[in-house]
Parts: structure tokens; sequence; C-alpha cells
């Protein structure tokens, strides 16, 4: 009898470790099922991440793309048009030397007057800031991207009038839609104002300080107006100039 109740209370002591290593073993399951389902959010969410870091790289690459031919189409047509102007120039001077005289006088004169406005030249638009400044500089979201800007990017409200910042002669109005840019001659300087919609001027209007020339396209939030400004063919950065 007595081995009896031995047994029994040894049975007993199995059966409660038995239970205890069955709530383990459970436990144990439920914190892997867990782990597994985490793991698998954390897959999920990397390639989510991955999926939109491919989308990201190639939006940023259409757009890198987009400046590129853009800058260089700009200075072919500055190029270009400072060729033209010498070329003008010099048959006049051969040709009708009272003209050539004139020419040369008013563009020396507009030239003198832009550049003696250097530092207080009034912004094209009305209110905005820079968010991309001139020359070399790194990819604000993109870390060790570098790039190169001929003139600045100013975000400003959409519907935002864009003026000439100085009178000049309107040499080239290029683009469709919401992209056009227009190029303005002021003596040996030019301004370009581009990423325009609702052009007001044609390509050989003369244009007066601070008249309405277009309205920076709604095709980003913020709208973004982008801003040259070249003497010849070398390019300057605008923001010294601005007051």
């Amino acid at each position: 009898k007595f081995q009896s109740i031995q047994l029994q209370q040894l049975m007993a002591v199995l059966d409660r470790k038995r239970e205890q290593s069955e709530v383990v073993l459970r436990n144990r399951k439920a914190e892997l099922a867990s782990l597994s389902a985490d793991e698998k959010a954390l897959a999920n969410t990397l390639s989510g991440l991955s999926q939109k870091e491919k989308q990201l790289q190639g939006q940023l690459k259409e757009s890198r793309e987009l400046i590129r031919r853009l800058s260089a189409q700009i200075s072919r047509i500055i190029e270009e048009e400072s060729r033209k102007e010498k070329q003008k120039m010099e048959t006049l001077k051969k040709s009708n030397q009272v003209e050539f005289r004139r020419l040369q006088d008013f563009e020396v004169k507009l030239s003198a007057q832009f550049s003696q406005n250097k530092g207080r030249l009034p912004w094209p638009v009305g209110k905005g800031s820079v968010v991309t400044k001139f020359g070399i500089h790194e990819h604000p979201l993109r870390k060790g991207v570098f790039i190169t800007s001929n003139g600045i990017d100013i975000a400003t409200e959409h519907g935002s009038a864009v003026s000439a910042i100085f009178e000049g002669t309107v040499k080239r109005v290029f683009g469709s839609g919401s992209t056009v840019t227009i190029l303005i001659q002021h003596g040996a300087y030019f301004t370009v104002y581009s990423n325009l919609m609702g052009v007001r001027v044609r390509e050989g209007d003369s244009v007066k300080l601070g008249q309405h020339l277009a309205t920076v396209s709604n095709n980003s939030n913020p709208a973004i107006l982008h801003f040259e400004l070249w003497k010849d063919i070398s390019k300057l950065d605008p923001e010294s100039w601005l007051r």
C-alpha cells in the first residue's frame, strides 16, 4: 500500500511537470509564431521600402535627365543668341555705321545699368524661398548624390505671377503646356525664367522692369520657378544679384 501511494505521488509530480512542459512548449510555439509573423511583416516592409526606393531612384533619374536636357538647351540657345548678336553688330558695323553706333550705345548703356543694379534687382516672384541653390551641391533627399544647377529654384505659391527683373528684349519663348521657358536679353546679360504657363509675351517683345511675363506652373507642390542669370555665355549666381 505504501508503494502504491508513492507511485501515485510520483505520477502526480510527473503529470505536473508534463503540464508545465506543455505550457512552456505552447508559449514557445506562440513566441515562434509571433516572431515568424514579425519577420514576415518586416520582410514585407523591407520589400515595400525597396520598391519605393527603386521608384524614387527612377523619378530622380528622370528628373535629373529633364534638368540636364533643359540646361543643355538653354546653354545652346544663349550661345546661339550671343553669336547672332555679334554677327548682327559686325554686319551693321560694315553696312550702317549710324545704326551700329546707336545699337552699340544702347547695349553698352543697358549692360552698364544692369551691372550697376547688382544686389538691387527685384525677385522674379513676389513671394518665395530658394530651395535649390546655384552651382554644385548635394541632393537634399539623396545623400551622396550631387547635382549641378545653372540657376536657382524658387518655391512659391500656385498662381504666382512671374515678372521681368529688368527691361530688355524677349529673345526666345520655348517649351509647351506648363513647361515653358522665357529668355530675355538685357544688353550683354540674359535672364531665364523656366517652368511657366500662361505666357503673356512673344519673341521680339520689349519688356519693362516688373512686367508680368507668365505664371508659375502648378505641376508641383509647392510651385517651382527655375531662374537663371548669364553674362554672354557665362553663368552667374542669381542670388548675388537679387535684393
